[in-house]
């Protein structure tokens, strides 16, 4: 049952990772648009 917990934690943390990479680079590719 606690690894299961990790795991989840585990994949969340990427997961949000994931996406505050992706939404710098859009942020950086509408810089270079203007």
């Amino acid at each position: 049952m606690k690894q299961k917990l990790f795991l989840i934690t585990y994949l969340l943390f990427f997961s949000c990772q994931a996406y505050t990479l992706e939404a710098e680079e859009v942020d950086l590719w509408k810089e270079d648009i203007q």
